[in-house]
C-alpha cells in the first residue's frame, strides 16, 4: 500500500510557492515579511496575483495559511474546484498543488507561509500529526470576534518578525500562538465540506485525494482501484458521474500537472523528470507531453 505521508517532516523540493520564490515578483509590497523559515502578508492578495495570474499550476511546500478578509477567489487545489469568499479561513498542506482561476479586484488576504522544519521545532507531536498532512486542505468560516482577532494577531505576528526574525524566542512563541489558533477554529465539525453523503462520492474524493499525493508517478486505472478496493470499472464508473470526466483523463492531467511545475519550477533535466516520475524513459515522457499540450517539454520549459 502507498504511504501516503512519506517525509512529512522536511521540505520538499523545489520550493515554488514558497517565500524565496516569489520575493523578487513582491518585494516592493509593503506589510509583508520574509524569512527563511517562514512569511507573512497582510497584502497576499497582491502576491496572489502576480505570482499565480498565468494560469499555471504551483506546489505549495511550506504550510499556508490563509483568511479572506474581503472578495473572492476562484481556484483548483489538488485537482478539486475550490471558492473562497470574505470570512474564509484555509490550511494549505505542504504538497498542495494550487492553481488560480479568477480573483476579485476587491480580495483581501492575509497569508502566512511556515516551513516544516519551523513547526517540527516548535509544536507537540500530537499537534504535529494535525499539521503533517501531505497535498490537503481545509476551510471554516470564521465568525466575526475570530476574524477580528486573527487579523489582529497577523499583525502583531508581522511586526515581531520585523524586528526579530521567526527564529527569535518571540517568533517562535508568536509562530505557536498562530498554530494553536488554527488547531482550535479547525475542528472537524467545522471544517467546510462538500455535500454528498453518498459512497460513490465519498469514493471519487478518496482517488482525488490519492492522485494528488502520487504526484504523476502512478497511471493506471488498475493501480487506483487496487489502492481503494474496488474494480477498475466500478472506479471508472464513480468518477465519470461523480467528476464528468474520465478516470484516464484526470490521471493524464494530474501527470501533465506533475511535469509542469517540475519543467517550469525545478532545475532538473527532462531525463531527471522522467526519472521521477517513474516513465520508461525521456523520450517516451516527451511523447506523452506533447500528445497532451501540443508542445515538447523544453519548449514549455523556455516559454515562462
Amino acid at each position: 500500500m502507498l504511504d501516503l505521508y512519506p517525509n512529512s517532516a522536511r521540505m520538499q523540493q523545489p520550493q515554488e510557492f514558497s517565500a524565496q520564490s516569489i520575493k523578487q515578483k513582491a518585494s516592493s509590497l509593503r506589510d509583508t515579511y520574509y524569512g527563511e523559515e517562514c512569511n507573512v502578508s497582510l497584502k497576499s492578495s497582491s502576491i496572489t496575483k502576480q505570482s499565480a495570474s498565468d494560469g499555471e499550476p504551483l506546489r505549495f511546500d511550506n504550510l499556508g495559511i490563509s483568511f479572506c478578509r474581503s472578495g473572492h477567489i476562484s481556484s483548483e487545489i489538488n485537482l478539486s474546484p475550490q471558492s473562497v469568499s470574505s470570512g474564509d479561513f484555509e490550511l494549505l498542506f505542504p504538497g498542495s498543488i494550487y492553481r488560480l482561476k479568477e480573483i476579485s479586484e476587491d480580495c483581501e488576504l492575509i497569508g502566512i507561509a511556515i516551513s516544516p522544519f519551523l513547526l517540527d521545532g516548535i509544536l507537540a507531536d500530537a499537534d504535529k500529526t494535525f499539521f503533517n498532512r501531505v497535498g490537503t486542505n481545509i476551510r471554516v468560516r470564521l465568525d466575526e470576534n475570530e476574524q477580528l482577532m486573527f487579523g489582529q494577531m497577523a499583525e502583531v505576528y508581522l511586526q515581531a518578525l520585523q524586528l526579530y526574525g521567526e527564529t527569535s524566542k518571540i517568533g517562535r512563541e508568536m509562530t505557536l500562538c498562530i498554530m494553536q489558533f488554527a488547531l482550535r477554529v479547525c475542528s472537524p465539525d467545522r471544517v467546510v465540506k462538500v455535500e454528498s453523503g453518498s459512497r460513490a462520492d465519498e469514493l471519487c474524493t478518496r482517488f482525488i485525494t490519492l492522485l494528488s499525493r502520487t504526484k504523476g508517478t502512478k497511471r493506471t486505472i488498475g493501480w487506483f482501484a487496487e489502492e481503494l478496493c474496488v474494480s477498475n470499472h466500478y472506479l471508472s464508473m464513480v468518477v465519470k458521474q461523480s467528476r464528468g470526466q474520465s478516470v484516464k483523463s484526470i490521471i493524464d492531467n494530474a501527470v501533465i500537472t506533475e511535469m509542469k511545475i517540475l519543467l517550469r519550477h525545478s532545475d532538473l533535466s527532462v531525463s531527471q523528470i522522467a526519472d521521477r516520475l517513474d516513465f520508461p524513459n525521456s523520450s517516451f515522457m516527451c511523447k506523452f507531453f506533447k500528445a497532451k499540450t501540443g508542445v515538447t517539454p523544453l519548449h514549455y520549459r523556455r516559454g515562462k
